[in-house]
């Protein structure tokens, strides 16, 4: 979803992130945010999401294509072995020939 749909995963996520800080300023949500602070569950959550999400998302509502996201497209378009990176991508869905060769 986060490849294939940048611009709707990056408004999914500033809406949700735009939330919790409204939520959290909340008597209900500062209760939350004091509870879950230390939460080894949240730590490992966070870090559960940001390896993912190849932490490619912002919190800025205003972002629409993640400047992250763009980045790492151009660090792969510039990178030499991009190649026999999409072709192992593509060998792990099953849908390269033995060539590397995709067939759509």
């Amino acid at each position: 979803m986060l490849l294939q749909h940048p611009v709707a995963a990056q408004a999914v996520f500033a809406a949700l992130v735009a939330e919790g800080r409204r939520f959290a300023t909340t008597p209900e949500g500062k209760q939350w945010k004091e509870a879950l602070a230390g939460s080894e569950l949240v730590r490992n959550g966070r870090q559960l999401w940001e390896a993912l999400s190849l932490n490619l998302l912002e919190e800025e509502e205003s972002t629409v294509v993640p400047t992250t996201y763009l980045e790492a497209v151009f660090r792969a378009a510039s990178s030499p072995e991009l190649e026999q990176v999409i072709r192992r991508l593509w060998d792990s869905k099953g849908v390269a020939d033995k060539d590397g060769h995709v067939d759509r």
